[in-house]
């Protein structure tokens, strides 16, 4: 057992970061949202459902590699240097200093659950609008960025919106990153959010995906 003190329950706050970065995300000014330049809000659109039929009802074992090794086609890998290789040299070789590779997109402050180590469990905030995510695509497709991460909160507290934000993105030629705790996969299926109805655009899971349903509070 370490000899160094040890701090007490008692004492330790209920979040693992600094007291300040803790209070600029809690209380920080946010930016104000200028209006948007036609007016109106603007609107995702509605996602295709399943987009590759063939994909969505074949069983997995057709695409798993029979030799155990995973072989790429030209198409395929000319997709992935769309989305990462790119965005990389054109960020190195263009003027300027603002050339990013990957952005963050908060589509969700609230989340499902209170993890003590994390800043995001104030439910009192609303989460992203359509017109919000879509003029933020738009702007960052403007730019380098070939790379979406979505972020939270939990991602999938509202699962058609996030749908549709994948959806977009994709059609505009970004690579889109989900990360989840997993407690909400199950339930997000059935509204159409799974990984074949995207593919092949979302790039990777942060985590193992479950066939047992889960609870979605804890």
């Amino acid at each position: 057992m370490s000899d160094l003190p040890r701090s007490t329950t008692e004492h330790s706050p209920s979040y693992r970061i600094s007291a300040t970065l803790n209070d600029e995300l809690m209380n920080g000014q946010r930016s104000q949202v200028p209006p948007s330049p036609e007016g109106v809000s603007l609107t995702l659109p509605e996602p295709v459902f399943p987009q590759k039929p063939k994909l969505y009802a074949a069983p997995d074992e057709a695409y798993l590699p029979k030799d155990g090794k995973r072989h790429w086609t030209a198409p395929q890998i000319f997709h992935s240097m769309k989305g990462w290789m790119f965005p990389y040299f054109r960020s190195r070789l263009l003027p300027g200093e603002f050339h990013p590779v990957i952005a963050y997109l908060f589509n969700e402050w609230k989340c499902n659950l209170d993890c003590n180590y994390c800043w995001a469990y104030d439910n009192r905030v609303s989460g992203m609008t359509e017109d919000i995510a879509r003029r933020s695509i738009d702007w960052l497709h403007s730019t380098t960025c070939r790379v979406l991460a979505l972020m939270g909160g939990e991602v999938l507290l509202r699962p058609r919106f996030a749908h549709k934000v994948i959806y977009y993105a994709a059609k505009r030629g970004f690579w889109v990153y989900l990360p989840t705790s997993d407690y909400l996969v199950a339930s997000a299926n059935p509204n159409g959010l799974c990984m074949r109805s995207f593919a092949p655009r979302i790039c990777s899971y942060p985590v193992e995906l479950r066939a047992v349903p889960r609870p979605s509070k804890v």
